[in-house]
């Protein structure tokens, strides 16, 4: 019985981490678009303001998606941190 409980542990905190490192990839590609986007923008705000004003476009829809994906990720965190902590209550309890 309490080794159930601990392989369900290790699974939820297995599935857990490899859940954070999908969400810390995407995120690790939205900042490079987001530097990437500013970085361009800087170049054209001289030469080329219309340019320099889609690229700065770019960067507000990249950080909104960033916002989403840091939205999920609470939500993801709330919801395991649900999951062990009635794991828990389920595993001590007398009845």
């Amino acid at each position: 019985m309490v080794a159930d409980g601990c392989r369900t542990n290790h699974e939820s905190l297995t599935e857990l981490r490899e859940q954070i490192h999908i969400i810390v990839h995407d995120t690790n590609g939205i900042l490079a678009e987001i530097i990437g986007n500013i970085d361009l923008a800087q170049i054209y705000m001289d030469e080329d303001k219309e340019k320099a004003a889609r690229k700065l476009a770019e960067v507000e829809k990249a950080a909104m998606q960033m916002k989403e994906l840091l939205w999920t990720l609470r939500s993801l965190a709330k919801t395991k941190k649900m999951d062990i902590l009635q794991d828990e209550r389920h595993r001590y309890s007398l009845t």
